[in-house]
């Protein structure tokens, strides 16, 4: 059985791993198994950030792919804690621009996910973990791509039948209903 893949999006520091717990969480006290890939950028072994560039996002784009493909067959759901749409929204920020190849192997893989939930800043506090940029101008600059690359894709995530739910606070309730109907 292919579970149902659910991916909290967004730019770094709004609280999507909250939100991954709080699914994970809510998902469980159902009694759906659940598998989670955590922040596969924290063990990206080359530069992050604003010092990153293709190869960093290469690297992510393929391990994300492969935890999402390793993981997705065990569960009922599946919580992904970024997705391939980010990777392409820091790339187009690092180039400055687009990659028509990268993009294509963005989209071929955005049709694996039922559900998109996309995490918003609500604050201008950025924690200081030592490994998110603290950058503010980056990270409002990354939601702005990603903003424009979700209006974008509309067409393309209705005739994939992937839903995209923007998510401004950490409660999920309304979106576990929604996806357990």
């Amino acid at each position: 059985m292919v579970g149902v893949k659910v991916a909290v999006i967004g730019t770094h520091s709004t609280g999507k791993s909250t939100v991954v717990r709080n699914l994970k969480r809510d998902f469980l006290e159902q009694g759906f198994s659940v598998g989670v890939v955590e922040e596969v950028v924290r063990r990206c072994p080359y530069n992050i950030n604003e010092a990153g560039d293709k190869k960093t996002q290469e690297w992510l784009l393929e391990n994300q792919v492969l935890e999402e493909n390793n993981k997705v067959k065990d569960n009922d759901y599946l919580i992904c804690d970024r997705s391939v749409l980010d990777n392409y929204a820091y790339l187009s920020y690092l180039i400055n621009g687009e990659d028509e190849e990268f993009y294509s192997r963005v989209l071929e893989h955005l049709k694996s996910y039922d559900y998109l939930v996309f995490k918003r800043i609500v604050s201008n506090r950025i924690k200081d973990d030592g490994f998110r940029s603290l950058n503010k101008e980056f990270r409002d600059k990354i939601e702005e791509i990603l903003v424009e690359k979700i209006s974008s894709l509309q067409n393309f995530f209705k005739d994939n039948n992937v839903e995209v739910v923007s998510l401004r606070g950490d409660e999920v309730t309304e979106i576990v209903q929604k996806i357990t109907k």
